[in-house]
């Protein structure tokens, strides 16, 4: 009897082990959000910064306007300036794999550039920039033109060199003014941007310690004895400044400074833009301009951007472009906000089977005649979900998406301007959860289990589960 009952609560363990097994298991709930704090949850955007809890659509939008300078040579860092009707543009000019020179071209209207000749070449402030000289920038203050550049000695080491004309053409080396020996730090110090106001000069520059580029700021009475270095912007992991910042540009608006910057890591790097009270402490804007698959000449790469305004309100930026081989780019900031831009997110996906898609909640700030709509599409095929397009409410039911055939969805928010207005979209999510309560018969939730439960007992058991049976079956029909 003993050894009965053994095998009989043995069976009976086993069998419940297999029904458990075999019943439903609870379901997961949960929340998928972004609050744009970074990129992590963003698949692919357009027009739009994103970054401290936000995304808006950016002021004065680039109209590209196509080609300015360029042949087969590597052509980068222009730097714009205009002297009575004429343009200058310098810029850093590849003589080899790993050296520049910096050369000239003018222009009466700003579009039809001609080439003039190389101003500096390597070797010019002697061994400081032995290997090579680019990456400039020229302020004309008063009658005097001021040239900060990068120089780098045979072991790549730069610094930046100041260098000043009268005429734009010839020029005399002040020397170097900045390294990173000076700074006390390990690396070297590249692509100076330095704006004079009335009584001195402010330089932003990029520092790389082999790692990671870091954005200074420094300045100087007379542009050769720099003071007050320190940095006042790090690599961010957000998606765009995780290498970190360089090529600096930065023009004084009211209320404190604007900035262009390039960002992202080679093969393709970006102009961002940030935005600053005191030119020191920098809130960041995202991505302004990118490269464009579309546009051979730059479909890899847009980078080192120079910005002149051309009429009240209205600014244009010269930058270098890259599709098989480096150019210089421009277009057109105009006033107010860009039309339209939109925001996707990476694809949501349900953690299980047994889950359901439960609701679409939307933070969001519309100024009059503005507008977000938010539209849901499956994941997997990319077509959007009938029912679910253009949605403008603040919290949506997605219950009506079957979650056996849909497990992964994509948000897709556009943003419409108003007039010199921009929604702000300030995070949105998704809930998912467990079905609603089963109205199942007591026999469909556990027949199963009374017939293994029955079999494990032995034949009483068979037998009542047979009587049990035989109880539900409807009697025959006449």
């Amino acid at each position: 009897m003993a050894g009965l009952r053994t095998r009989v609560t043995t069976s009976a363990s086993l069998a419940l082990c297999v029904v458990l097994s075999a019943l439903p298991a609870s379901a997961a709930s949960g929340v998928w959000s972004d609050n744009f704090h970074d990129l992590s949850h963003v698949a692919a955007h357009q027009n739009v910064a994103i970054g401290g809890g936000s995304v808006t659509l950016f002021p004065d939008g680039v109209q590209r306007q196509g080609l300015q300078l360029g042949n087969s040579s590597e052509m980068d860092s222009p730097s714009i300036v205009k002297v009575g009707t004429l343009w200058y543009m310098y810029y850093a000019i590849g003589i080899s794999s790993s050296g520049h020179s910096i050369a000239l071209a003018t222009s009466p209207d700003g579009n039809s550039w001609a080439p003039q000749a190389v101003v500096i070449s390597p070797g010019f402030s002697g061994a400081a920039d032995s290997q090579s000289a680019g990456y400039e920038k020229v302020v004309l203050v008063g009658n005097t033109f001021h040239m900060w550049y990068s120089g780098s000695d045979s072991s790549y080491a730069y610094a930046i060199i100041h260098a000043t004309s009268s005429d734009g053409r010839s020029w005399t080396s002040h020397g170097v003014v900045l390294s990173a020996t000076m700074l006390g730090i390990s690396g070297f110090l590249v692509t100076p941007y330095v704006l004079w106001n009335g009584t001195g000069y402010t330089m932003w520059f990029a520092a790389y310690n082999g790692t990671a580029i870091f954005l200074w700021r420094a300045v100087s009475a007379n542009g050769d004895v720099w003071t007050e270095a320190r940095i006042v912007m790090s690599p961010a992991v957000n998606g765009y400044d995780d290498t970190g910042e360089r090529w600096p540009f930065v023009i004084p608006q009211v209320g404190g400074f604007v900035m262009w910057y390039t960002c992202g890591s080679l093969p393709d790097p970006q102009i961002c833009r940030a935005h600053s009270a005191d030119g020191a402490n920098w809130i960041r804007e995202g991505i302004f301009l990118s490269s464009d698959p579309s546009l051979p000449l730059e479909s890899s790469a847009v980078f080192a951007p120079d910005v002149v305004q051309v009429a009240p309100g209205t600014y244009r930026m010269w930058y270098g472009g890259r599709g098989p081989y480096g150019q210089i780019f421009s277009g057109l900031l105009g006033p107010g906000y860009v039309a339209t831009g939109f925001v996707a997110s990476t694809p949501v996906v349900l953690p299980d089977n047994w889950t359901i898609w439960q609701s679409l909640n939307v933070d969001k700030v519309e100024p009059s005649g503005t507008a977000i709509r938010i539209s849901v599409l499956n994941a997997t095929s990319g077509i959007p979900l009938g029912g679910y397009t253009d949605l403008t409410a603040t919290s949506v039911s997605l219950a009506g998406i079957n979650s056996r055939t849909v497990t992964s969805i994509q948000l897709i928010a556009v943003l419409v301007a108003g007039l010199n207005a921009t929604p702000i979209l300030h995070s949105y999510s998704v809930a998912y959860g467990p079905p609603p309560a089963s109205s199942a018969s007591i026999w469909e939730l556990y027949g199963s289990l009374f017939l293994v439960l029955g079999i494990a007992a032995g034949g009483a058991g068979a037998i009542a589960v047979v009587l049990f049976l035989a109880m539900r079956r409807p009697p025959p029909q006449t």
